[in-house]
């Protein structure tokens, strides 16, 4: 390898412990740099979108994977204190059965929409090549910093396309809500303030008050229900069609087209990367990655990372159907 790349670097909430590992061998040479975590998100939600995609797990399994590893066994002594290293699952070139949006992709007509929406409202986030990273793994290491959004995460690209989006084509929609444990809240938030759109926000008890009072602050109106994200998200279905809202999903095309605009950033920086390492969440990331390195006729490897304990879409992906993981205790 010549050079590898860790991709949303600051996901708040899903943030790769390939990250984790990096800053903390970096923490002399990124300054500045502020690596939030929070408990991973109730697996609930990751078995919604198993429930929702289980006709994609095969074709994931047909893809097969170019490479399969387990970081865990790589190291006997974790470096960070959030536990073992991530596993990683190499993705293969097909991203229409890569990702749930089978038949409704992204082109590079889209993808350039959407990156001057983004870039109307945020300049792009920086990628820098870190000498001790490099001194360290032996590779030139380069880290998209998403951390240097409005939000400090990733996801704002795509409430930003889905509400352009849906203001042009759905304007009888008199606001919107969904429900959240943190970076789709506020994605939304700030894209409602931006089309001048109501935006309602479902959380569970208990959630990151840092979270809620971000969210609040980009002017949502926030809600708790429930205990978990199962709870709160039926709760978020039902003020919809109380309030003739719109119910937005954690996972969409247009999100998934948002997300691009990072991955083409990264990509048209340094277009000669071997390696790219993104988290896998809900998905929109690593769809994302895919689809845009395909598009643009690189042959970049894309590894997914989960986490250790919460690796539903691996054993899933492995498996050829949906394999939930009803209980989680670990960081993301």
């Amino acid at each position: 390898l010549r050079r590898t790349a860790v991709s949303g670097m600051a996901r708040l909430g899903t943030a790769p412990h390939v990250a984790d590992k990096i800053l903390n061998h970096a923490s002399g040479a990124i300054s500045g740099v502020a690596a939030v975590y929070q408990r991973h998100e109730f697996m609930s939600e990751r078995r919604e979108a198993l429930e929702r995609w289980g006709e994609h797990i095969t074709a994931l399994q047909a893809i097969g994977a170019s490479r399969s590893t387990d970081v865990s066994q790589q190291e006997a002594r974790p470096l960070v204190p959030y536990g073992r290293w991530a596993e990683a699952a190499a993705f293969g070139s097909e991203p229409e059965a890569a990702c749930p949006t089978a038949g409704r992709m992204f082109n590079l007509d889209d993808l350039d929409r959407a990156s001057r929406l983004v870039h109307a409202v945020m300049p792009p986030t920086p990628q820098y090549a870190w000498p001790l990273l490099q001194r360290r793994f032996g590779v030139e290491v380069i880290v998209k910093h998403e951390n240097h959004t409005p939000i400090g995460a990733f996801k704002l690209r795509g409430g930003l396309v889905y509400l352009d989006r849906l203001k042009r084509e759905r304007p009888h929609v008199r606001g919107i809500v969904s429900a959240t444990r943190g970076n789709h809240g506020q994605s939304l938030a700030l894209a409602g303030r931006h089309v001048q759109l109501p935006v309602t926000i479902v959380v569970p008890h208990g959630n990151s008050v840092e979270k809620n009072a971000a969210m609040q602050a980009f002017g949502a109106e926030l809600i708790e229900h429930g205990r978990d994200f199962d709870d709160a998200r039926e709760h978020a279905a039902a003020l919809a069609d109380e309030r003739g809202y719109e119910f937005v999903p954690s996972f969409d095309a247009d999100l998934v087209t948002g997300v691009a605009t990072y991955a083409r950033e990264l990509f048209e920086a340094v277009p000669d990367l071997d390696v790219v390492y993104v988290p896998i969440g809900l998905g929109s990331g690593i769809c994302g990655l895919i689809r845009t390195r395909d598009l643009l006729g690189l042959r970049t490897e894309i590894v997914g990372v989960v986490p250790e304990r919460a690796n539903a879409y691996r054993l899933s992906w492995e498996a050829g159907r949906v394999v939930p993981v009803n209980a989680v205790s670990t960081f993301a």
